[in-house]
Order: structure tokens, then sequence, then C-alpha cells
């Protein structure tokens, strides 16, 4: 589940990293990680574990949002295919 989350987050977070700029969405994610860490605290105290979830995927989500630029390059590099077989025949 949370693995999920996280690659969403990298394609999903990043096209708004895209968008907004990479410096603005980092203060803002690092901002939402901290508000949710805070939270989680509250949630726990509370017993509210569907709450506390949440916030635990939101911060998941986040980790590593703005890289979508960078992953999509290193994937296209990744999705190369070389063909070039050598048939020994003796």
């Amino acid at each position: 589940m949370l693995n999920l989350c996280n690659f969403t987050g990298r394609v999903g977070w990043g096209l708004v990293s895209d968008k907004i700029g990479r410096k603005t969405f980092y203060l803002a994610a690092t901002a939402a990680q901290t508000f949710a860490i805070g939270l989680m605290a509250v949630w726990i105290d509370r017993a509210n574990f569907g709450a506390w979830l949440l916030s635990f995927l939101l911060i998941g989500s986040l980790y590593g949002g703005g890289e979508w630029r960078r992953t999509r390059n290193e994937l296209r590099g990744h999705m190369v295919v070389r063909v070039g077989a050598r048939a020994a025949c003796q």
C-alpha cells in the first residue's frame, strides 16, 4: 500500500512540481509532511487508526514527489533495448 502511494506520488506530485516549480513544491511538500507528522501523534492519542493511516500514506506519497522529470528520463534510458546476439555455430 505504501509502495503504491509512493509510486503514484512520484508521478502525480512530480507533475505538480513541473507545473508550480520545484522550489515551491518542496516548500509545500515539507510543510504538508510536517503537518501530517504532527497530526499522526494526535491520531494515535485519539485511537483513530484510519486517520493515522491516511497521514502516513500522504507522507509516503510526498516522499520523492518532485522527481518525476528525473525519473522519466531514467526510465527512458533503461527502456532502450539493444539487440545484438551472436550465434556461435561449431
